[in-house]
């Protein structure tokens, strides 16, 4: 059986948020174990004009844009089925 978004996510340490800003309807954070800095967060957010994006911040609130990995992106791709943008 097909795994959902949030359990996928969930998988990789990730935890689901919103916050009322920009067209943001969902949003995922982590902040993963082999990071450097322990206050740096991995987050996946997905839009209401149908983009995402996937960056890293951290307590200096300095934004650094990532490549998903092929977990990641799976995931990202079964939140996009979910949401009705793909098939």
């Amino acid at each position: 059986m097909m795994k959902t978004a949030k359990e996928m996510f969930e998988a990789l340490g990730y935890r689901k948020y919103s916050i009322e800003t920009s067209g943001l309807i969902i949003g995922w954070q982590a902040n993963p174990k082999d990071y450097k800095v322990s206050h740096e967060y991995r987050n996946i957010q997905f839009y209401t004009d149908k983009t995402w994006n996937i960056f890293s911040d951290n307590i200096t609130q300095a934004l650094v844009f990532s490549k998903p990995t092929v977990a990641e992106f799976e995931a990202i791709t079964q939140q996009m089925k979910e949401l009705g943008w793909i098939k």
